[in-house]
């Protein structure tokens, strides 16, 4: 569904997409009566599809013709990725945003979003299901706070939930189908001890002296080991290969991971921050996870953890963008913002999608 803003107040229409394999890899992909533009927003939104689906044929209807704007635009691009993925959720849905032209599916603001805003708690009072809102980030952070805390608590009394987003991919778990053997993560878990990020079997340029042969082989062989011969073995084996190479920010890494291993969190976190002052992508995620964790409820500390966690992200780290979120839900804020957290989730799925592994590096 998507809502309208009328002369008599807001309506919701609704837009149906079937695929339609006939029409495949067609210049003319979609059959789309009534609804103007939708091959043009289609195309903006499926920009980063693979070649093989980029063309997948469907047929569009819409529930009314009288609609102006393109602020339809988001819902079209939702129902039509959930109408070519098999096995995606069928869950209620109401979406309101423009797809940027030739943006490769970035989502833009909209005008009137207070007063859809409004129906759309409305209609979530009246729903005996929970409704799933998206609409653009951008008016999420324009939003009057009185509406925005008003949204939030329809939210935490499970009568919607709410999705903002940058982009499609923010908004990727609205249409992935679902992997329940996938391991979650418990944010007591996490709490309790500084999360480690794995290191990848890639190759990599900083391993070019014995030492740092031995520190990268003492640490994979380490693993979870609680054997302080082989803990110790580690710490030794990457002291040495940072003291041959001491501007190398992957040994930094390695060797905070030892250390915590081997129960020193906060020479573990002195390695950590100086490999991640010098680019280390799990340096920055783990000195990240350990200013947050050290103590959430200090605020410098946490605004911190923020910087390097956002910092690691960006370079790709998928558990740093999920810790994140799991960091704006987390009890001991002052102000817990679970629309941000829902946010950063998403966007982890979106990364973790694409091929991106826990330390920033692609398959």
């Amino acid at each position: 569904m998507f809502p309208v803003v009328g002369r008599s107040g807001v309506a919701f229409e609704t837009i149906h997409v079937e695929r339609l394999p006939v029409l495949d890899r067609n210049e003319r992909f979609a059959t789309a009566p009534g609804v103007a533009d939708a091959i043009e927003i289609l195309m903006d939104a499926r920009a980063d599809d693979a070649a093989s689906t980029r063309l997948d044929g469907i047929s569009v209807v819409a529930s009314g013709r009288g609609f102006g704007g393109k602020s339809y635009g988001l819902a079209l691009a939702i129902a039509d990725k959930r109408a070519r993925k098999i096995g995606s959720p069928n869950t209620p849905l109401i979406a309101t945003g423009r797809i940027l032209e030739r943006e490769r599916g970035r989502i833009g603001a909209i005008e009137g979003f207070d007063v859809k805003a409004e129906a759309v708690l409305t209609r979530a009072t009246e729903e005996s299901e929970l409704l799933d809102f998206a609409f653009p980030a951008e008016n999420w952070k324009a939003l009057e706070a009185t509406l925005r805390q008003r949204l939030l608590d329809a939210q935490r009394a499970g009568r919607l939930r709410l999705w903002p987003g940058d982009s499609m991919e923010d908004l990727a778990t609205l249409w992935q189908v679902p992997n329940p053997t996938r391991r979650r993560r418990s944010v007591l878990a996490m709490a309790a001890v500084v999360s480690l990020v794995a290191a990848t079997g890639a190759a990599w340029q900083y391993w070019q002296g014995a030492d740092s042969r031995a520190c990268r082989s003492t640490e994979r062989a380490l693993g979870a080991s609680h054997d302080d011969a082989r803990i110790a073995a580690a710490i030794a084996q990457c002291r040495a290969a940072l003291a041959r190479d001491p501007n190398d920010p992957h040994l930094h890494f390695l060797l905070g991971k030892a250390l915590n291993q081997g129960g020193s969190p906060v020479l573990a976190a002195a390695e950590f921050k100086a490999g991640a002052v010098a680019g280390d992508v799990g340096a920055m995620a783990n000195y990240g996870r350990y200013l947050w964790q050290a103590d959430p409820t200090d605020i410098v500390a946490r605004r911190g953890a923020r910087q390097w966690l956002e910092r690691a992200a960006g370079k790709g780290s998928v558990d740093a963008a999920r810790d994140i979120g799991y960091m704006l839900l987390d009890d001991s804020a002052s102000r817990p913002d679970p629309v941000g957290a829902q946010y950063w989730m998403a966007k982890a799925q979106a990364m973790e999608a694409a091929g991106n592994h826990s330390d920033g590096l692609t398959q």
